[in-house]
C-alpha cells in the first residue's frame, strides 16, 4: 500500500470523564483500515489519571495492543504533559503512522509533538487511498470548499489527525487486544 517502510499503526485516543470519546472509536475505526491495508495491526494508546475503564473498552476491539500511560498530571488536559508522555514512547517504537482523533487538542499539542520528535505531521484527513505503492490522503484546503490529495514522502514517524466523521465509529473492529 505504500513505498514507505512500514512499523506499526498507533492510534492516541483522547478520553471523556474516563472513557473515549466519539472521535477516538473513529481513529481506531481508520486506523484499523490503514493498518490492514499495510498488512500490521493497529495498536492504541490511552493517557490519563485512571485509564483502566478506558483501556479495558478499548482492548475489547481488534488491536495488536493497548499502551496506556498514567499519572496524576495527565488527569486533567496540557500539552506538556501530554507532549511529556508521548514523546518519549514515540521516539522508542517508531511507528509509521500515528492517528489521533482531530480535536481542540490535538490541533494543539500535535505540531509541538511532531517538532519535538522529528515527524511529519498531516492534519485533519477525510480519507486515503492506495494506488500502487503510493498512499494518498485527502484533506480539506481552503475552509472546506476543495480536497487536496497528499503523499508523504520520506522515511519516519508520520503523526495525523482524523477529521470528526470522516470514519464511522461503529466501524471500530470488535476484537482482543
Amino acid at each position: 500500500m505504500s513505498n514507505r517502510s512500514t512499523n506499526n499503526v498507533w492510534v492516541v485516543l483522547q478520553l471523556k470523564d474516563g472513557q473515549p470519546t466519539r472521535g477516538s472509536w473513529e481513529a481506531i475505526a481508520a486506523g484499523q483500515k490503514l493498518a490492514a491495508g499495510l498488512g500490521v495491526r493497529a495498536e492504541a494508546v490511552v493517557l490519563g489519571a485512571d485509564v483502566s475503564a478506558a483501556a479495558a473498552a478499548v482492548a475489547a476491539r481488534d488491536l495488536a495492543q493497548v499502551h496506556t500511560a498514567e499519572h496524576a498530571a495527565l488527569g486533567a488536559y496540557t500539552p506538556g504533559a501530554t507532549i511529556g508522555a508521548l514523546a518519549p514512547a514515540l521516539r522508542a517504537a517508531a511507528p509509521s503512522y500515528v492517528l489521533f482523533p482531530h480535536t481542540y487538542q490535538t490541533v494543539d499539542y500535535m505540531p509541538r509533538l511532531a517538532q519535538e520528535i522529528g515527524a511529519g505531521l498531516l492534519p485533519q484527513v477525510t480519507s486515503f487511498v492506495s494506488e500502487g505503492s503510493d498512499l494518498f490522503w485527502s484533506r480539506p484546503i481552503l475552509g472546506g470548499k476543495m480536497q487536496a490529495k497528499v503523499r508523504v514522502q520520506g522515511e519516519g514517524t508520520v503523526l495525523v489527525s482524523v477529521q470528526s466523521g470522516a470514519w464511522s465509529a461503529d466501524d471500530a473492529a470488535a476484537g482482543s487486544a
